[in-house]
C-alpha cells in the first residue's frame, strides 16, 4: 500500500495567542477512536514517527515528515506541553490518496502479533472492530490469507483475534490485516448480517442428508461455509429410539459435518443465527425423532423429519384399513392405525378426517372428534341416524392445530349415544381418512 502526505499536521503548528507551539505533541489515532496509529517519516515507510509525534520549540514535527498508509482514515489530536487539547480533526486521509473511497478493506493501522495459525493479538481492546463474523484479510510470508472472525477477546493489555481461514494459515510473517468495510454490528445493509441457510434437511435411504436447496451456503459461527453438491449425511448409530434430536452443523476441520443433540437451540445474540445452546460453532438445520432399530422415519403417516430452513408443506394420511367401531358413550380412540405423528417447530397445522359411519340403532347418533397426542379434543362433527338402523351416513371435520415445539400425534375419537357405531374401513372411495399439512 502506498503511502500519502498527512494534511495540516506536516506544517508549522501553533497556540491559541498564534505562537509556535512550543514542545507540543500530535497523536494519530485511526478515525473515530482512540487506538493510536503508526505514520512515516518518508513516503518509502520503514521508519516510523513516535506516538505521539513531538514538536520542536517552532512548532515543528522534530523527526521531519509526517506519511500516511493510503486507504485508511484518521483522527489527529493536538496538544500543547501541558497537555490540553486545542484541536482535533476526525476523518482525514493522506493527500491525493484516492483508495479511502473504493476499497472495501480497511487496513488496520496497528501491527497484528502472529500467535498461531488461527489467531493474531492487537494491542488494547479492538473487539468493536475485530467483531466475530466479520470478514479480515491479512498478508503473511505465505500470501494473502482472508478469513473469518470466530473469536474476539479483550484481556489486557491485547485483543486476541480467532479466525476461519478460508484456505490456508497464518504464519509467523504476518505484518498486516485488513477487515471488511461493512461491521456485523449495526450493519447498514437491510435485515443485519447476512446469514445464509441454502439447504433444506431431508432423510434419503437411511440417513438424514443436508442437501443445498437454492444455492449451497450456510453460515456457521459467523463463518459462510459451503455444502457439498452431494450434501452431508448423518446416520442414526449410537441414537435411542423415540426420542427428539436436532440436528446441527458444524466444521469439523475443513469438513462439514452434522450431529444429532438432544440439547434445545438458541438464537445467537450476535449474528442472528439460530445455534445448539450455549454452542455458537453448532448451526441449527433440523429436527428429527428416531424409531426402533434405532432409524430415521419420514413416512406418510409419521413425519418425523423436518428442516429448519426452506420449510415446505409435509402430507401427513392414514386410512382406516378396516372397519371398526364403538358403542362406547364416552370418547375412545378409533383406532391407532389412524394416528399420523410428526414433529414440529410449533407452527400452525391442518388436519381433517373424512369418511362414512352407521349406528346398528335406529335414532342413534355416532359422534367423531380430532385429538391431539390422545388428550386434547380440537373439533367434532356429529351424523344423526333417523331413519332406521344402520343407515350411512357422511363424516366431516375439520381443526386448526396449534402446539407446541417437538413431537406430536392427531388421532381421531368417537363415541355413541345407542347402539353400536361403525366407521367404514377398507372400502376404496369410502374408507375413514385422516389428513394434515405440517410446515417442515
Amino acid at each position: 500500500m502506498a503511502n500519502f502526505l498527512a494534511p495540516i499536521i506536516n506544517g508549522q503548528q501553533f497556540d491559541a495567542n498564534g505562537d509556535p507551539l512550543s514542545s507540543g505533541e500530535i497523536f494519530v489515532y485511526l478515525a473515530g477512536t482512540s487506538t493510536p496509529a503508526t505514520t512515516y517519516t518518508t513516503q518509502a515507510g520503514g521508519t516510523p514517527n513516535t506516538f505521539p509525534i513531538d514538536l520542536n520549540t517552532l512548532g515543528v514535527n522534530e523527526d521531519g515528515e509526517i506519511w500516511l498508509v493510503g486507504g485508511a482514515s484518521y483522527k489527529f489530536v493536538i496538544k500543547d506541553a501541558a497537555g490540553v487539547t486545542l484541536r482535533t480533526l476526525d476523518n482525514m486521509s493522506g493527500i491525493n490518496d484516492s483508495a479511502i473511497t473504493t476499497d472495501q478493506w480497511l487496513v488496520y493501522q496497528a501491527a497484528p502479533t502472529y500467535v498461531s495459525a488461527t489467531s493474531f493479538t492487537v494491542a488494547g481492546d479492538q473487539t468493536q472492530t475485530f467483531q466475530v463474523g466479520r470478514r479480515l484479510k491479512s498478508t503473511n510470508t505465505g500470501g494473502t490469507i482472508y478469513s473469518t472472525i470466530t473469536g474476539s477477546v479483550y484481556s489486557s493489555p491485547n485483543t486476541t483475534v480467532t479466525v476461519r481461514n478460508d484456505s490456508g494459515t497464518l504464519d509467523s510473517g504476518l505484518s498486516q490485516v485488513s477487515y471488511g468495510v461493512m461491521s456485523v454490528l449495526n450493519t447498514s445493509l437491510p435485515g443485519g448480517m447476512i446469514n445464509y441457510g441454502q439447504c433444506r434437511l431431508t432423510k434419503s435411504g437411511a440417513n438424514l442428508v443436508l442437501i443445498p436447496f437454492n444455492g449451497n451456503r450456510i453460515t456457521i459461527n459467523g463463518s459462510v461455509c459451503v455444502i457439498p453438491a452431494a450434501g452431508v449425511s448423518l446416520a442414526p448409530t449410537s441414537l435411542t429410539p423415540s426420542v427428539n434430536y436436532y440436528i446441527y452443523a458444524y466444521m469439523s476441520g475443513a469438513t462439514l459435518t452434522l450431529e444429532a443433540s438432544t440439547t434445545t437451540h438458541a438464537t445467537d445474540a450476535t449474528t442472528g443465527v439460530e445455534i445448539k445452546s450455549g454452542d455458537a460453532s453448532r448451526a441449527l438445520v433440523g429436527l428429527a425423532r428416531t424409531v426402533t432399530g434405532p432409524a430415521w422415519s419420514d413416512a406418510i403417516n409419521a413425519r418425523l423429519v423436518i428442516s429448519w430452513f426452506n420449510r415446505r408443506p409435509r402430507q401427513c394420511q392414514a386410512g382406516l384399513g378396516a372397519s371398526a367401531g364403538t358403542s362406547s358413550a364416552s370418547h375412545v380412540e378409533l383406532s391407532s392405525s389412524l394416528r399420523c405423528e410428526f414433529v414440529t417447530w410449533g407452527e400452525h397445522a391442518m388436519f381433517s378426517f373424512d369418511g362414512y359411519a352407521s349406528n346398528s340403532s335406529a335414532g342413534a347418533t355416532v359422534a367423531t372428534y380430532l385429538y391431539l397426542d390422545g388428550t386434547t379434543v380440537q373439533d367434532a362433527y356429529s351424523v344423526f341416524l333417523n331413519t332406521g338402523a344402520s343407515q350411512i351416513g357422511p363424516v366431516s371435520l375439520s381443526a386448526a392445530l396449534d402446539m407446541a415445539e417437538g413431537n406430536h400425534y392427531v388421532t381421531p375419537f368417537v363415541s355413541v349415544n345407542a347402539g353400536t357405531g361403525t366407521w367404514i374401513g377398507g372400502v376404496a372411495g369410502a374408507r375413514c381418512s385422516l389428513k394434515g399439512l405440517i410446515q417442515g
